[in-house]
């Protein structure tokens, strides 16, 4: 999970110049990984899972907190050259970023994938790059 989570920072960061296509961009890899590997969304919402293991607990946590590190970073890009708002904090919307996913990742697993996450992610994420984002881009109406 944590080598694959990275892979997707990498490659987003490699195929985009715009920090707000580089988030988008994650994101729809964040989607794919979790709805491709049905496995890591049971782990992480498992209390079992964690119950037997601190250690496996202080683990997951630093993986996901490492993934919060690298998205804020993404974010204070973004804030440097201009295109995500300098008056928010890069930890809140990275934060902001995972929730965008998490909430639809749960109810597409509790629903047996019935519950159509990409288009809430999707959704969402209008909602949200809209919020944090400063000026237009070509083509870009509001």
């Amino acid at each position: 999970l944590e080598q694959r989570l990275h892979e997707n920072v990498t490659a987003a960061v490699a195929e985009h110049r715009d920090p707000i296509d580089i988030l988008h961009d994650l994101l729809v890899r964040h989607v794919e990984l979790l709805s491709v590997n049905v496995a890591i969304p049971r782990m992480i919402f498992s209390e079992q899972f964690y119950a037997a293991s601190p250690a496996r607990r202080r683990r997951v946590h630093g993986i996901v907190t490492g993934y919060l590190a690298k998205i804020a970073d993404i974010v204070r890009a973004g804030q440097r050259c201009g295109r995500i708002r300098k008056d928010v904090d890069p930890g809140v919307i990275s934060v902001m970023f995972l929730g965008v996913f998490q909430p639809a990742g749960v109810l597409w697993f509790l629903s047996d994938g019935q519950f159509d996450a990409p288009r809430q992610v999707r959704e969402a994420w209008a909602i949200i790059s809209g919020a944090i984002g400063v000026g237009k881009r070509k083509g870009q109406t509001r």
